[in-house]
């Protein structure tokens, strides 16, 4: 007699395709994530404002200048993260601090800068056709007239 055999979840075809879907319900949200996307920085502590006082140069003309006094001027700055898709570049002036206030994904030290007062904008062109299809054409939003 088989009373009771094969109503159990692990019996049978069935159990072994409930088995799958479990695990593949456990697995799924973890395909998202791509191994050393944020891969383990340490974090910045111990700097003082005077190591961050000065120029700094990065690609496609991008420049910050940060004072002792606590002010800041930029050219051609791009948007932080989501920003950074909409392609526009900020120049003009405000304020920069060193902060131990967490921001973004990472621990320690910041710098919180704050332009207050655009000066100009421009846009970053895209790399290639395929990223002008991906990001919606030639829709160009403003930059905005102040950015943290």
């Amino acid at each position: 007699m088989r009373a009771g055999l094969g109503t159990g979840v692990g019996s049978g075809r069935r159990g072994v395709l409930r088995g799958l879907g479990a695990v593949l319900l456990v697995l799924l949200p973890l395909s998202g994530c791509v191994p050393g996307q944020y891969a383990d920085v340490s974090a910045v502590t111990g700097a003082s404002a005077a190591e961050i006082v000065g120029t700094w140069r990065c690609v496609d003309g991008t420049e910050v200048t940060m004072r002792a006094d606590g002010t800041a001027a930029v050219q051609r700055l791009d948007g932080q993260e989501f920003d950074f898709d909409s392609r526009w570049r900020i120049s003009g002036t405000g304020t920069w601090e060193l902060t131990d206030r967490p921001m973004g994904w990472s621990d320690g030290q910041h710098v919180f800068l704050n332009v207050t007062r655009r000066t100009s904008s421009a846009w970053r062109e895209p790399a290639d056709a395929a990223d002008e299809v991906a990001i919606g054409g030639d829709s160009r939003e403003p930059a905005p007239d102040s950015y943290t």
